[in-house]
């Protein structure tokens, strides 16, 4: 039976704890229906950096057979260090600053001091909200989002061809939905297939298989919750619930199963 790695973010992660649906617990992931010995190292929230980063950790110490890949949103930005990410730090400091500051000079310096450490200093001296320093933070980034991520993959493909480790890598959501309410999603796709990077990566096709590459639907691409009815495989499905705002853009147990199956399709190399 062969060793098989996975890597991914909340929609790989059997312990994904839903932050609406309080009672919900998975019984089945998309991981457990591999034929093999499964090793995930998945973790909710995760960048594909670290996605990737972690993987090739795992590699060097359990010795795969076989790794996949499941890409998360390609404008997240490096959340585990969210602790010092200034976006969080910008979140936080609009949301409580009036608890936290007596006066408006104040308040004015502490959000200073964060566009400062986020290197946004003489871009944002007019915004003091969450919603426009994150467009426009995200905004002069694309193109390191893209390298980032696309620099990653790169490794991961020539570390599993020199080890010959059999590599999978898909996209389970839109890479760039993270910013659809900042209307940038036209501005990331076109980034990314002008990427000569992103590019290279297709001339190693014929040793990964990059499931539904390029992952943009406009240029033909596929993503794992294209497999999945958005009526009934999420969690917190219910018309009811999506009504009332309480939809989990999280698979649930039927989801999980469908992209199961939707992996297993597309290859039948196991080693059993």
């Amino acid at each position: 039976m062969e060793k098989i790695l996975i890597s991914g973010d909340s929609w790989s992660n059997p312990n994904y704890k839903s932050r609406i649906h309080l009672d919900y617990k998975h019984t089945l992931t998309w991981p457990d229906m591999l034929k093999g010995d499964v090793t995930n190292v998945s973790v909710s929230g995760l960048d594909n950096v670290s996605i990737i980063n972690n993987a090739l950790q795992a590699i060097y110490m359990d010795k795969p057979d076989r790794v996949i890949i499941a890409l998360s949103c390609w404008s997240r930005y490096a959340t585990p260090e969210y602790r010092i990410n200034p976006l969080f730090l910008f979140n936080t400091s609009a949301k409580n600053v009036n608890d936290r500051f007596k006066n408006n000079d104040d308040s004015f310096e502490y959000k200073r001091q964060v566009k400062h450490l986020a290197g946004m200093m003489g871009f944002t001296e007019d915004i003091h909200d969450v919603n426009n320093f994150l467009r426009d933070f995200i905004s002069r980034n694309i193109s390191r989002f893209v390298l980032n991520t696309s620099l990653a993959l790169m490794n991961i493909i020539h570390i599993c061809d020199l080890l010959n480790i059999k590599l999978h890598i898909f996209q389970t959501f839109s890479a760039f939905s993270c910013t659809k309410y900042t209307q940038l999603e036209t501005q990331f796709e076109k980034e990314l297939i002008s990427s000569e990077l992103f590019l290279d990566l297709y001339d190693h096709k014929a040793k990964v298989n990059l499931i539904g590459y390029p992952w943009i639907k406009n240029a033909g691409g596929l993503l794992a919750c294209d497999v999945l009815d958005r009526s009934k495989d999420f969690i917190g499905n219910s018309t009811a619930d999506r009504r009332n705002g309480q939809w989990d853009g999280h698979p649930n147990q039927d989801g999980h199963r469908k992209i199961g199956e939707w992996f297993n399709e597309t290859h039948k190399d196991y080693e059993i």
